[in-house]
């Protein structure tokens, strides 16, 4: 009796165990399975962990193609996580339907391979040096790797007479061409560089040089921006000529044409009845006693020669011969400039002068007189 009672008790047991394998189950916890799921997951604590689905690599969307699946009529809603490595190869969680692979979730995003700048080269690392008028030249900088994730590059001058183009960023193994401006000195050692956008301790540079201007034994440098202005006395009225624009000039060691005097008219081959421009017209050349690219200065630029070298050499007419060796004073007479007045005294019209044997004045004078040249020559 006692045994029927134990064997009684054991198939309760086990019939009670089989139905609650059958019933909701709640897998890392104690509580009851939220409602309405047959297996719940649940976490306590940090709650860091995840639920890692069967890695497969389907061949294609079909066939079903698990172990013991058959053709997978009757496996619908199965889920895993296809690696890619197969024909199928877009990656992420698929379901069955009863007939074929369907993607259950949005592909798998690639890590980010980060390339960043390794390097960056220069066509010619060679120093340049332009001549006194100026010049360019182009080089260009490539950055390392090819599928650097930044490969721009940015040029940069240190000097202001040396200008870069294109403007920056310049695509890497992008000619840029670097321009040297004309000018009246020198330029020794001023740097361009080229400079990784990406890494910006990965640079290169190139040392640009001018050449100094090679001018005529004895010819003068003057800054047309030195200028006191002093008043200029023209017959009954008085002028004060407005100050030049700001910039060099080159004065002639001597007196254009040999020292000879020459008419207005004559140097600049026009007359009253046919040029009436009252502006400082620049006469250049044979046709104003000068060398060709030389020229008669305006009287704003008379003016601001003789206070130039008032202030420089203590003297209107300029250095003396052991202040610059070669250069010829200018004389105590009269010099033309190349402003013309208009008729204003006599038939052939009048133009400005500058008078240094009488007060250093400025004067209309009759464009028939003859009277002294001093050539200038532009430096920028």
């Amino acid at each position: 009796m006692k045994m029927k009672k134990m064997i009684f008790l054991m198939l309760t047991l086990l019939i009670w165990g089989a139905a609650s394998m059958n019933a909701q189950v709640n897998i890392g916890s104690s509580a009851d399975p939220t409602p309405g799921t047959v297996l719940d997951l649940s976490q306590t604590g940090s709650k860091n962990l995840g639920l890692r689905l069967p890695v497969v690599s389907l061949s294609g969307a079909t066939p079903f193609q698990l172990t013991d699946g058959g053709d997978g009529s009757a496996a619908a809603g199965t889920i895993v996580y296809n690696d890619g490595l197969g024909a199928l190869s877009e990656a992420g969680v698929y379901v069955w339907s009863g007939a074929a692979w369907t993607l259950a979730s949005a592909p798998a995003v690639p890590p980010v391979v980060p390339h960043p700048v390794s390097g960056l080269t220069l066509d010619n690392e060679a120093a340049y040096t332009a001549p006194a008028t100026g010049g360019s030249i182009q080089r260009t900088a490539t950055i390392a790797p090819d599928n650097a994730d930044e490969k721009g590059v940015n040029w940069t001058s240190n000097n202001p007479d040396v200008t870069i183009t294109p403007s920056n960023p310049v695509a890497s193994g992008t000619p840029v061409t670097i321009t040297v401006a004309s000018g009246s000195a020198a330029i020794t050692g001023a740097i361009v560089t080229a400079t990784a956008v990406g890494d910006g301790s990965k640079t290169k540079t190139i040392t640009i040089n001018r050449d100094a201007p090679s001018y005529p034994a004895g010819s003068v440098v003057i800054n047309t921006d030195v200028r006191t202005g002093f008043m200029s006395g023209a017959y009954t009225s008085y002028v004060k000529f407005p100050k030049p624009q700001s910039g060099t000039l080159l004065v002639a060691a001597a007196d254009g044409n040999s020292g000879s005097t020459k008419t207005w008219n004559s140097i600049s081959g026009y007359n009253s009845t046919s040029y009436q421009n009252t502006d400082a017209n620049k006469f250049v050349g044979a046709n104003a006693g000068c060398d060709d690219g030389w020229r008669l200065p305006s009287i704003v630029e008379l003016e601001a020669i003789a206070d130039y070298f008032l202030l420089s050499y203590g003297s209107y007419q300029g250095p003396t011969s052991s202040q610059v060796p070669g250069f010829t004073q200018l004389q105590a007479v009269r010099y033309w400039s190349s402003t013309y007045s208009g008729p204003v005294i006599s038939s052939y019209g009048n133009a400005w002068l500058m008078d240094l044997a009488n007060n250093n004045f400025v004067g209309e004078y009759n464009t028939d007189r003859g009277y002294y040249v001093r050539c200038v020559l532009d430096l920028n």
